[in-house]
C-alpha cells in the first residue's frame, strides 16, 4: 500500500513527498524491518514519479534518523 501518491486523473499521479519522513519514522518505530524509498538527485526534473521521490541530498540525514529510531525502539539492536 502506498500512502504518498494522489491520483492525477491523467498520465501521472501527484505525490506528498513531505510525508515520507513521517511515514518512515513511524514505520521504523513500530518495528518495520525495511524501508523502500524512491530517491532522485533532482525529483522536480525526474521523468516519472518526481512528486513521490525523496531528494538524494536529504537521504543520509533521514537514514541516520531512522537508524537512531530503530536502535532506541528495539531491545534487540
Amino acid at each position: 500500500m502506498e500512502f504518498t501518491t494522489l491520483e492525477g486523473g491523467g498520465v501521472a499521479s501527484g505525490g506528498l513527498r513531505e510525508l515520507i519522513p513521517c511515514i518512515a519514522r513511524t514505520s521504523v518505530a513500530v518495528g518495520v524491518d525495511g524501508i523502500f524509498m524512491e530517491v532522485h538527485d533532482d525529483p522536480l526534473s525526474a521523468p516519472v514519479d518526481g512528486p513521490t521521490q525523496w531528494p538524494l541530498r536529504h537521504l543520509e540525514e533521514l537514514l541516520e534518523e531512522l537508524v537512531a529510531i530503530a536502535v532506541s525502539s528495539s531491545p534487540h539492536l
